[in-house]
């Protein structure tokens, strides 16, 4: 299921809020300079709840979707860890 979008988590679709408008703010200058955007890589921090993931999907969807040169992969943390072991980066 790596790699999956979820296809309804899209910055269109993310309620923007006092807490998280700092985050959707940097999410989108990712997303839209995602070669020469100062933030990237992106760290996003918090509490359940908050839009992590949906500012992540939302991310790979718009570079998906404007950037057909640039290739996406989406993975949970833990599938990024156990990679990262397994290549041998100890």
């Amino acid at each position: 299921m790596e790699n999956e979008l979820i296809p309804r988590f899209t910055f269109e679709n993310f309620i923007v809020g006092d807490n998280n408008r700092f985050a959707m703010n940097a999410a989108q200058a990712v997303a839209k300079a995602p070669l020469s955007s100062g933030i990237n890589p992106l760290f996003i921090y918090g509490n359940t709840g908050l839009g992590k993931s949906h500012l992540l999907h939302a991310i790979c969807h718009y570079i998906r979707n404007n950037f057909s040169s640039l290739k996406v992969l989406y993975v949970s943390a833990e599938t990024f860890s156990d990679d990262f072991e397994n290549v041998g980066f100890r």
